[in-house]
């Protein structure tokens, strides 16, 4: 999914990314890894979010994690270029 986003309809490199329910963080450091220049992870579970920032190691400068019910945020247009 990251190499078609990358590849196909150039959404990740340079791009400021959010990963709505981040889980253990593969897609974002998948993403990080892809040339993002920013990651904006959210999760409701706190457990989910220990496990992300834990498997993160040294991307940490690009992935910044928010514990969120998604279903309450509100994106602005124009916050983010790829969710």
């Amino acid at each position: 999914m990251i190499h078609a986003a990358a590849n196909q309809y150039d959404d990740i490199e340079g791009k400021s990314i959010a990963d709505l329910g981040i889980g253990c963080g593969v897609l974002s450091i998948g993403c990080c890894l892809m040339g993002a220049s920013s990651i904006l992870g959210c999760d409701i579970d706190s457990d989910a979010l220990r496990q992300a920032n834990s498997n993160m190691n040294d991307l940490n400068d690009t992935i910044d994690l928010v514990q969120i019910d998604v279903s309450q945020m509100k994106i602005r247009h124009g916050l983010v270029d790829t969710v």
